[in-house]
């Protein structure tokens, strides 16, 4: 067909093969590098890059956060960050939700203890957690979008600095447990802080950056915006927790 490149009998020889296909893994490596680097220690550079047209060499960004995912639940399969567990959701009134009284209604509608619900329900609950973690794209863009408003920009653009954010913060919270469990007792409070310290500097180089934001104002925005991540964050714990009561149900 016009426009496909001409076979030649050189395109079968075995050099060719593998050198088709040692091409395109240093090119996949080199782009993994790359986007990473950007990501990890240039705040907002990455999106401007997007948004700029500069993709041949970068990873698309969903690529970036799928990536990120994976590597979060890897190393930090244990935490409980965006879902509760069973041994303290299963109260009689959680946040509003009368748990207990969906407990017994599982237990009685399908003959099961309530331990076998709470291994169940744990189970469900962690993988709904780790696959439902995209949700948090558009609302995160939503909020930027809210911040960001007389910038007048599209919304496609908050959902690529979004997804590039969320990327960056299970990346962060994978590294800063690493050097905490290395360096100190593990405590819920040593996790947590620089993390959020972490993120919310982040987000002010990245304001700075990525929307052209004076200093002072990306720092008020980006100090605004990651205790606005938290409550998101929470949002998504309570949202997987119902999600998964009902789901067993």
């Amino acid at each position: 067909m016009c426009g496909e490149k001409v076979v030649e009998q050189k395109d079968f020889f075995f050099h060719t093969i593998t050198g088709q296909a040692f091409e395109m893994i240093t090119n996949l490596d080199s782009r993994i590098i790359r986007s990473f680097k950007y990501l990890l220690f240039f705040p907002g550079r990455l999106s401007s890059l997007y948004v700029e047209g500069i993709r041949v060499s970068l990873m698309k960004p969903f690529q970036i956060f799928l990536v990120a995912n994976i590597f979060f639940f890897l190393f930090l399969s244990e935490i409980d960050i965006f879902r509760t567990p069973s041994q303290w959701f299963f109260t009689e009134d959680f946040d509003g939700v009368a748990v207990l009284k969906q407990v017994r209604k599982i237990a009685a509608t399908h003959n099961l203890s309530h331990e076998e619900i709470a291994t169940v329900y744990d189970n469900t609950s962690s993988d709904f957690a780790k696959s439902l973690l995209f949700i948090l794209i558009p609302f995160f863009a939503m909020i930027t979008l809210f911040i960001f408003w007389k910038r007048k920009l599209e919304f496609g653009k908050h959902l690529v600095f979004s997804t590039h954010f969320l990327a960056f913060f299970l990346l962060s919270m994978v590294i800063i447990s690493q050097i905490v469990m290395l360096t100190t007792t593990p405590n819920r409070w040593f996790f947590i802080v620089p993390i959020l310290f972490c993120n919310s500097i982040y987000l002010i180089i990245s304001f700075r950056r990525f929307f052209s934001e004076k200093w002072f104002l990306a720092c008020t925005k980006g100090i605004t915006t990651s205790l606005i991540f938290v409550f998101l964050t929470q949002l998504y714990k309570m949202f997987v927790n119902v999600l998964t009561l009902y789901w067993i149900s």
